[in-house]
Order: C-alpha cells, then structure tokens, then sequence
C-alpha cells in the first residue's frame, strides 16, 4: 500500500500521507493454485482360450477280395478319417492406467487490502486485463479399460499319413496360437489439460496408460494484474501514526474442478503500516507600526498597533513542516480547512464598515494571504494577544 503514483510516489506512507491525497493497492500472487491426486489402477486378466485344430488322417489297408471266379485276392485300400482336437490355454494380458479421484484448480477472484487510510477501511481489488485466467479440461467419466468377452483361437489343419496302418492323433501344445489369438488390452487413462498442456493423456493405447505429467507450479502474476490507484484518503480521517494493515487473496475453483470445492482465502501477509498525517502550517505575523508608535521607550519584542491606524494580518499557507517526503517546505493551502484570528480588543475591517468584538473568531479566506483591519479609537493601550 503506497501513495501515487507508482513509481514515482510523492509521499513515504509509513511516516505520512495527508488527508485528500491518494493511495494505491498493489499485490502480487501466484497465478493460480491446485490441489490434485492422481492414482494407478493395475492388474490382470486371465482369459481361458480354446484353440482347436483338425487333423487329416490318411492310410492304406490290405483286404482280401473275391474274384467272380470264386478264388481271392489281397488288394490295398486307402482310408482316411477327420478328427478335431480342442485344448484350452490360460493367457494372462496385464493392464495399468491412471485415474483423477482429486483435482482442484482455483483463478485468482479478488484481493482485499485493509487499512485505517482507505475510505471504508479497506479496498477490493479485481483483476485487471493483464491476468490470464487458467483453463482446465477434465475428462474422469471413462471406461478405462476394454476387454473382450472371450478369445477363441484355430491351428492350422494337419495332414499325417500314417502309411499301411491309422496313424495317432499328436498330443501337441497349441499355446503359441492361443496367445497369438489373445489380445493386448486397451486401456485409457482420465485427461486432463491446464492452459493447453496435456498434464494426463486420456488416449487409448494397449496394456499401459502413459504416466501424468506434474502440474507445473504457477508463476506470478505481473504488477498490473492487481492494481489499483486513485484510491483518496477521506478528510475524515483523524491523524493516526503506523496503522496495521492487513489482507486476503481470494480464489474461485475453476470449472471442471472435481467436488464441487469452496472458494480458497488466505491472508496476505507482510503489509505495510500506513500513517495517516495531514499537514497545516502557520507562520502568521502581524505589521509594526513603529513609525507612528509614539512610545518613548516601544516594547521590545511586539508589534505597534496604533490608534485610528489601519494594520494588516498577514496568514500564508505555505511553509517549513515535517522533513519527510511530500511535506518539507511548501504550500499546504490543499489541507488547510480553514483559517481564523481573534483579536483581545475591539476591531474594525479595513473599510470601517463592519465593527468586530473583541474575542470574536474572524474567518479568513484560505487563499487570502493579508488581511487588514483598523484600530478603533477606544482600545486601551496595554499588551494584547493576536
């Protein structure tokens, strides 16, 4: 919390900042703030797979024959048969992906400054064009992984020739086809995106859903985002010396944050104190009549007001005050709210048209430096107060 402008600010608010002057509320944070879990679901899946295979069986027998002469005779005959054979096979697929059960992102909502010198004891600062806000999109209401119902699997088909007797059916292990026939699973993590960058990617890919990405720590906003000037100290406030300050930066959770979050606040800490101190100066004086002073022997030290005689008031604003920045020797007619004098003695103004009483408070005009007045012819001689 500083006077205005920034930069080039014309007062030293923690020793002094008058009334009607301006102050200005600057704060720098981070850009955004996130809170996140992010879990690896693995496993197995175990399909029994059925492979079957057909083999062909070929052979030749001897058969003995009758001629249509009644004698016999050995002939060979070929034989053939077909036989299907089906084993089953465990195969194991594994499969891992990554899922959202916790993520939060918060945009930066308001930042509020209070202090004794702002008007209402506190000011709300809203972010200015400068300020990106963050974009998410969240992705957790997916199937993550696809598998199919079953797995079936065929060898090839054999021919064996067994020559002149059946040939056996081989015991074979028909393994290598029924993971050749299995799959890999498919498989996809939750997504999620943050300003554009892919932080989990939701893709579907075989066995493993690629590992996320850590959500890169924000950056600070630049010194525009939460600005705000021109704000006046009220003429109501009283001087008051190292008033405390104090803050909170406020965030809202953006869209797509996951259940349903409150808005986030934290104090904001290391403020500094601000002095309230507004400056009026008076170096008035009076003129010596000394030439018309009929006195033998004048008191020393005093101005000469002399009967039937005009004399002037002279009341400047401007002078020596505090050798703080902002104040030193100047004009402080800006925080001069008024200006009087009284005289212990009956007075007329300049003109005579108007009688004043003794101990009467007269208003000055601010920016009227003389003002002259005259000496009734009545007044005693003596030494008086102005």
């Amino acid at each position: 919390i500083k006077a205005d402008e920034r930069g080039s600010e014309r007062f030293d608010v923690a020793k002094g900042i008058p009334t009607s002057e301006s102050l200005y509320g600057n704060v720098v944070a981070k850009e955004y703030l996130f809170n996140n879990k992010f879990e690896r679901f693995s496993g197995t899946c175990t399909f029994t797979v059925p492979v079957t295979k057909t083999y062909h069986l070929k052979w030749t027998e001897k058969e003995e024959r009758d001629r249509s002469d009644g004698t016999s005779h050995t002939v060979t005959v070929k034989k053939s048969r077909t036989e299907t054979v089906t084993k089953s096979y465990e195969i194991i697929r594994n499969y891992s992906y990554w899922t959202i059960p916790d993520l939060q992102v918060y945009k930066i909502s308001t930042a509020k400054l209070y202090n004794y010198a702002f008007g209402n004891n506190g000011i709300v600062i809203t972010p200015g064009s400068s300020y990106k806000v963050p974009t998410m999109d969240v992705k957790t209401d997916v199937v993550h992984l696809d598998e199919p119902s079953s797995v079936t699997a065929s060898a090839p088909s054999q021919t064996i020739n067994g020559g002149s007797s059946e040939p056996d059916v081989p015991d074979e292990d028909l393994k290598s086809y029924a993971e050749k026939a299995t799959p890999e699973l498919d498989v996809r993590n939750d997504a999620f995106e943050l300003n554009g960058t892919t932080i989990m990617d939701g893709k579907t890919v075989k066995t493993s859903g690629p590992t996320p990405s850590k959500i890169p720590t924000a950056g600070k906003i630049d010194h525009n985002a939460l600005f705000k000037p021109g704000n006046v100290v009220p003429t109501s406030k009283t001087n008051k010396a190292d008033n405390a300050s104090t803050g909170t930066m406020e965030y809202d959770p953006l869209e797509g944050s996951l259940d349903h979050p409150e808005p986030y606040r934290e104090p904001i800490y290391n403020l500094n104190t601000v002095t309230v101190h507004t400056p009026v100066v008076m170096y008035p004086s009076i003129t010596n009549d000394k030439e018309h002073n009929q006195k033998v022997k004048p008191t020393a030290g005093t101005a000469a007001l002399v009967l039937d005689r005009p004399f002037t008031v002279t009341i400047p604003t401007t002078g020596q005050h505090r050798d703080i920045k902002g104040y030193g020797n100047r004009d402080y007619a800006k925080y001069t709210a008024y200006k009087q004098v009284l005289f212990e003695f009956d007075v007329y103004n300049e003109d005579m048209g108007k009688y004043i009483p003794a101990n009467t408070w007269i208003d000055i005009p601010i920016t009227q430096l003389e003002t002259t007045f005259r000496m009734p012819v009545w007044v005693d001689e003596g030494k008086y107060t102005v």
